[in-house]
């Protein structure tokens, strides 16, 4: 008979699969939520980690990955919380925390030593050298890191990796650095970084 009286907004658990998190207006005065908003999360990182755990990071991008690729060969993405930039390409084979195995748009395999770690880098590498494929599984990798993406845009972010291959300085946007070029074995990899 008092009708509702809406209290503050209050954000709700987010989803880091999906990347959204759901505002609530309750009424104060009986509690029950009176209006219910879905934002999008501009960021998945804060304090040069990123936010998600790794299982959650391998969903989204298994969720976002198969949209975006097209082809029949194998993409390793290596989760760390070493200092990407520095010994992760001295050593490729150093202190990853999680391994997601990609195969045919699928994930084969995806496995971790801690579930419940946070991460501040992604190493992927490439058993392809076809640059198109390899634009494509990028992209796919862009916007999983980076929500606040478009795909337009996050095909940009791709389109200037590789235009700028191996540059001695990496390529940020928005706070997340990019580096792509060869790597020992022959193939191309790609580091992902977060900037400090």
């Amino acid at each position: 008979a008092l009708g509702h009286t809406p209290g503050e907004v209050e954000m709700g658990e987010p989803d880091y699969v999906l990347a959204t998190v759901w505002l609530n207006t309750k009424c104060t005065v009986c509690g029950e939520i009176e209006d219910r908003e879905l934002k999008e999360l501009k960021y998945l990182y804060e304090d040069g980690k990123f936010i998600p755990s790794i299982d959650e990071f391998t969903e989204r991008l298994g969720k976002l990955y198969p949209y975006v690729k097209d082809c029949d060969y194998t993409t390793q993405v290596a989760v760390t919380d070493d200092d990407v930039l520095g010994s992760i390409i001295a050593d490729g084979n150093r202190d990853r925390i999680g391994t997601i195995l990609f195969f045919n748009n699928k994930i084969i395999d995806a496995s971790s030593r801690s579930r419940r770690s946070t991460f501040s880098g992604l190493l992927c590498e490439f058993s392809t050298e076809n640059m198109d494929e390899i634009v494509s599984a990028i992209l796919g990798i862009i916007m999983a890191v980076d929500p606040s993406l478009e795909e337009s845009d996050a095909a940009d972010v791709a389109r200037k990796m590789v235009i700028s291959m191996v540059s001695s300085d990496p390529h940020y946007e928005d706070g997340i650095g990019y580096v792509f070029g060869n790597a020992d074995g022959g193939n191309y990899r790609l580091v992902v970084s977060l900037e400090n």
